[in-house]
């Protein structure tokens, strides 16, 4: 609720005053680069200072793979086995269209 004229705010020391990206771990991104800014939000109600931490990050091609599109390729190839079942067999053929699109809303 400060404004400018009330308060500042400023990085005790620049870029060093964030620290542990080197040890953070995510599954699918890595921290590629990041610096810190000091800026002023501009409102009706006045102007306020912020600080405001930039990041870049790098996807993980392979763990996008893994956990994109191969479950979904692979869900695909399943669905295609009730075309292999005669079409006499209608109880089989109802009860794997069942077991595998049934399950997608247990999540």
């Amino acid at each position: 609720g400060y404004n400018i004229n009330d308060v500042m705010f400023y990085w005790t020391r620049g870029n060093e005053s964030v620290s542990g990206l080197d040890t953070l771990q995510l599954a699918q991104y890595t921290v590629e680069d990041h610096y810190t800014s000091v800026s002023e939000a501009v409102y009706e109600t006045g102007h306020y200072p912020r600080l405001v931490f930039h990041f870049e990050l790098k996807r993980s091609i392979l763990y996008f793979i893994l956990e994109t599109y191969v479950p979904s390729s692979l869900l695909v190839v399943l669905s295609w086995v009730s075309f292999w079942i005669s079409l006499s067999s209608v109880p089989a053929r109802i009860c794997i269209g069942i077991h595998l699109f049934g399950n997608t809303h247990r999540r």
